[in-house]
């Protein structure tokens, strides 16, 4: 806001983006009363030479692609343009070029570059117009610019992850061993981590990210992400990971609680994709999320909440409780509804009645329900011997073995989720019971080597019922000191319910270092695992799916060399031999192609939705070869599905090759993605495009 001077007029100035186009100021003045007024000029920002950018919007490593600008001189004299060129992160043939430009046109000037093996590739284009006289290197220039664009590298990486050790260690107690990391480990690229804590909870982390890392979006996945962070965000000063908390893990958990509402449609469901199908678990699991984040401070609209529990109490009240998946989404709702203090007590009498039945993930939350709307103590007692009764038992660890029904995979279930739902009931219930650190080592021992469990549904689960596992009271403190090759690389008082996490980068080691020593004075829980990156062989994969992808030119004709401006068919094949779930298929576009979007088409064409077939007649029927969702973004296009029946479906899309160059086609993916063991890849591809 400006004041006037004594004149009644306003000085100011300002810096004008550095943009060739035209833009608008307005300006609205009032006085202390009832005056007002408003007014509005058009500027344009122009420059004698300007350069724009003509580069891929991402490359990948060994791609080689045409870089540079395109010179616009708006002046009214001819000249040459002097253009000199930079690269970091690839390596560039020529460095000048000089090019004749007439008055008020323009000329593009372009360098042929090789991406390096960096995660980014920065450069920096210089142009100066003179006349035609001094366009020589080094003489007067009357006109000049730069620009300067960093572009990512996709690097194709497989990473191991190593368990060295996860170990109790007593009151002054020790361990040392080897790493063992392979020479041909990317070192820059690997990392070594340590993780100590008193509570037996630690080495969080690794899941935390990998959720916060999870490449797809959907309202379950989005919620995986943040909801984790919410509990973890209770554990005072436990992770010592500056990227999973404060400022940053708040901003993060904003933005995902705002996604998942616009998942919510106008009967007061939730769908898995915006504009999908709706599904009554899917609410219950929102409903459950954005309570847990209300609770810890975020703003939630009051009317998100009551719809979803109107549509919960109308499906579940619509007709009879059956001891099934969908009993168990019921329990869920009678818990959220609970929850938010609107329990349903006919609701809990009828799952009540069936609850020997019912999946024991259903039995985990009817208990909470129960509990929570302060039912008869018998009948909790009951439904309590009712659900340890499915807990197996194998020496120091226990887990929930769930019977895998018809619908099991369309509730995203697993038995450490069921074991991980069980112990959050029993911490909640019964924060005594003897089953309680069983489970939590069982859930433990579940744990990939990267410190992650199979799905994000696993991933969340378990690490919201650890992470109230992990705020009991825990007294004491610990001093854990750590060498590598002999010499201190970490050194750390603990104290209570701490964690302390040791991250490093294995080429800032001595690659020569190799002995790891531990030691604590107070006794802790020790964890190490290293992380090795390498280079992808891209091999292809055949696991419950087949794929197989193709380019095709303007005549139909299967090849992998376009010129610049060609239309590109893209055909990708699937096979399914058996009925899937959740669905997910990727297919990475080469650099040099940018994918057509027909929504921006004149006239409002249809989104370039993949046109598929497949002879199934039960298919068709019931709209399984239907795509819940798609995502058309700079490097690839993304295709969901909520069901796929088993069958054989072809997919085509369209894209137009812009760049020239060579550019590597990374392979396709498909993947069940509560069943990441079920996918297929294609193999890597080259293609070329010519000026």
């Amino acid at each position: 806001m400006l004041v006037t001077d004594a004149r009644g007029e306003i000085p100011f100035t300002f810096t004008a983006p550095d943009n060739l186009t035209a833009f608008r100021l307005m300006a609205v003045a009032a006085d202390g009363s009832d005056q007002f007024g408003a007014g509005e000029k058009r500027l344009t920002v122009n420059k004698p030479v300007m350069a724009a950018p003509a580069l891929p919007r991402f490359l990948r490593s060994n791609d080689a692609a045409s870089v540079g600008i395109v010179v616009h001189n708006n002046s009214d004299a001819a000249g040459k343009a002097i253009v000199t060129a930079k690269a970091d992160g690839a390596t560039l043939e020529s460095t000048q070029q000089i090019i004749d430009i007439a008055a008020n046109s323009s000329a593009r000037a372009r360098f042929s570059a090789k991406a390096s093996e960096n995660a980014a590739a920065t450069f920096e284009f210089t142009v100066a117009i003179g006349s035609d006289k001094s366009a020589r290197p080094g003489a007067e220039r009357n006109a000049r610019d730069s620009v300067r664009v960093t572009v990512p590298i996709d690097r194709p990486r497989v990473y191991d992850n190593r368990l060295i050790v996860e170990q109790a260690l007593p009151k002054n107690g020790a361990w040392s061993g080897s790493l063992g990391v392979g020479a041909d480990v990317l070192r820059g690229e690997s990392s070594l981590s340590i993780t100590v804590d008193r509570t037996g909870v630690g080495d969080l982390a690794p899941g935390l990210r990998s959720l916060v890392e999870y490449p797809y979006g959907c309202l379950e996945q989005t919620m995986s992400r943040f909801i984790p962070l919410v509990a973890a965000k209770d554990l005072a000063n436990t992770l010592d990971d500056p990227s999973l908390k404060g400022t940053k893990a708040g901003a993060f958990i904003k933005a995902g609680t705002a996604k998942v509402i616009r998942h919510q449609q106008g009967d007061g469901h939730f769908s898995l994709w915006p504009q999908s199908q709706t599904y009554p678990h899917l609410t219950a699991y929102a409903m459950w999320g954005l309570t847990v984040a209300q609770q810890a401070g975020e703003e939630i609209p009051s009317e998100t909440f009551d719809n979803g529990i109107r549509a919960l109490q109308q499906w579940a009240n619509k007709g009879g409780v059956k001891p099934d998946g969908d009993g168990a989404v019921m329990a869920m709702g009678a818990y959220v509804m609970a929850l938010r203090g609107k329990p349903d007590a006919s609701l809990n009498t009828r799952l009540y009645a069936v609850r020997s039945g019912l999946p024991k993930w259903g039995q985990a939350f009817l208990l909470r329900a129960m509990k929570k709307s302060k039912a008869d103590a018998a009948q909790l007692a009951e439904l309590q011997k009712l659900v340890e009764a499915g807990i197996t038992v194998d020496g120091t660890r226990a887990i929930v073995k769930e019977a895998a029904g018809k619908d099991h995979y369309h509730y995203m279930h697993s038995d450490i989720r069921a074991s991980a739902m069980t112990l959050a009931a029993l911490l909640e219930v019964d924060p005594q019971s003897k089953y309680i650190d069983k489970l939590a080592l069982g859930i433990k021992g579940a744990r990939g080597k990267a410190g992650d469990w199979v799905s994000t549904q696993e991933t969340l689960w378990s690490l919201v019922a650890l992470a109230d596992y992990g705020k009991r009271a825990v007294g004491g403190e610990t001093l854990a000191t750590i060498k590598l090759g002999g010499k201190q690389i970490g050194n750390r008082k603990i104290k209570g319910a701490e964690i302390a996490t040791f991250k490093l980068v294995l080429g800032d080691l001595p690659a020569t270092a190799d002995k790891l020593e531990l030691a604590v004075d107070g006794g802790a829980n020790v964890s190490v695992r290293v992380r090795e990156a390498r280079v992808d062989a891209l091999a292809p994969i055949e696991n419950g799916f087949t794929l197989k992808r193709s380019y095709l030119d303007a005549k139909g004709n299967v090849t992998r060399s376009f010129k610049a401006g060609d239309m590109v068919t893209v055909r990708v094949e699937v096979t399914a031999p058996e009925t899937r779930q959740w669905v997910a298929l990727v297919d990475p576009i080469p650099a040099g192609f940018e994918v057509v979007n027909p929504k921006l088409a004149a006239g409002g064409a249809q989104p370039n939705q993949p046109v598929t077939t497949n002879p199934d007649p039960w298919a068709r029927r019931w709209g399984y070869v239907t795509w819940d969702h798609q995502e058309l973004r700079d490097d690839r296009v993304q295709w969901f599905a909520d069901n796929m029946r088993a069958g054989s479906y072809q997919m085509t899309y369209q894209a137009r090759a812009t760049i020239d160059g060579t550019f590597s086609a990374m392979p396709a993916t498909i993947e069940a993605m509560y069943q990441p063991d079920v996918r297929a890849r294609t193999a890597r591809e080259v293609i070329t495009v010519t000026k």
